[in-house]
């Protein structure tokens, strides 16, 4: 059982933050469309390939961020 008194941590907040369901499909959907784009991409397109996916990725990043200092700072 946690103590109440006891704040969370941000990185304890920003992997609950992770958990959500719609985080995890786009996680998901940026790691396949990586993978499919670097497959599928001509040779003279696989440098530019990987774009889509780490874009969604770094959205992910950057909602679960504010999201987990949101919460870090009204427990703080």
């Amino acid at each position: 059982m946690s103590d109440p008194l006891v704040a969370k941590t941000f990185c304890s907040l920003f992997f609950a933050a992770l958990d959500d369901f719609m985080l995890k499909v786009l996680m998901v959907a940026s790691v396949f469309s990586i993978v499919l784009d670097m497959l599928l991409a001509s040779p003279e397109h696989r440098s530019h390939a990987w774009i889509e996916g780490a874009a969604i990725m770094v959205a992910v990043i950057i909602v679960a961020s504010v999201g987990s200092f949101v919460d870090w700072k009204k427990e703080v």
